[in-house]
Formats: structure tokens, sequence, C-alpha cells
């Protein structure tokens, strides 16, 4: 019913538990990222790798990774398509990633971490779903 592959196990810690890594390169997406929206872009994908591995939590981790000078030029070539250079929207989109990118945070403050249970119940619900999809693109 359910294929996926989590980003890691993680058997030192004596957890058993499913790792899931999410890396945001934008400071604002990262900052806004808080349990409830972690849980509803992500939720059924970890419970998905907790009841493949057989393991009993997982935890949702989300790391900011602030943007290289490479990243920016990159991203501001993209936008150039759009707003061509020099434009008032341009350097305004320009300025927010430089400043985006020279925010200083400690190791810790670049770490969100959401633990998950596993839950029989849900599960036994993903594929429940999975067949009827399945039986309705059978059968439509």
């Amino acid at each position: 019913y359910i294929k996926g592959t989590p980003d890691a196990l993680d058997t030192i810690s004596g957890l058993d538990t499913v790792l899931e890594f999410k890396t945001s390169y934008d400071f604002e997406s990262f900052f806004l990222m808080d349990r409830e929206k972690a849980l509803k872009n992500y939720f059924w994908q970890v419970m998905g790798y907790m009841r493949l591995t057989g393991r009993p939590t997982a935890r949702l981790v989300f790391v900011y990774l602030p943007p290289t000078e490479a990243d920016i030029a990159n991203e501001l070539y993209r936008i150039s398509f759009t707003f061509p250079e020099g434009t008032q929207r341009f350097i305004e989109i320009e300025s927010q990633l430089r400043a985006n990118a020279s925010i200083e945070l400690t190791s810790e403050e670049r770490i969100k971490e959401y633990i998950i249970n596993f839950d029989e119940g849900l599960a036994i619900e993903i594929e429940r779903r999975v067949e009827l999809a399945g039986n309705y693109l059978i059968n439509r």
C-alpha cells in the first residue's frame, strides 16, 4: 500500500526512530514552520514511513541553511526573467535575499524538531484510503 524511503533510521540513540529532514534556504519559511504546519504538511508521509519500517516514533527535523552567494546569484537569475535586473521589484527582492542570508543563528536556533508517535489506527486508515483510491482508478 505504501512506498517511500525515510531519510534515516536512528538506531544509535536507542529510540529506534524514523528521521525525516527538511531543509529551508529561506529564513521566513523556516521561521513560520511551527508544529501545526509541519504536521499538516508531513504527518502522513512520516506516519507511512513508520508503518513501512515498524518504528514507533519519528523525528521530523527542519534545518535552516542560509543561502550562499551562489544560491543568491541563482535565485536572482531566475527572478530576472520576471523582474528585469535594475527594476524596483528586482532590487527589493535582492535586498531581501541578502538580508535573509545575513541572519546569524546558533546551531541550535537553526533546527526545529517535532516528535511523532506511531498510531496503528491511522496507519490502517492510510491503507484503507489507498485501497479506495486504487478501486476508484480501476473502476472509473
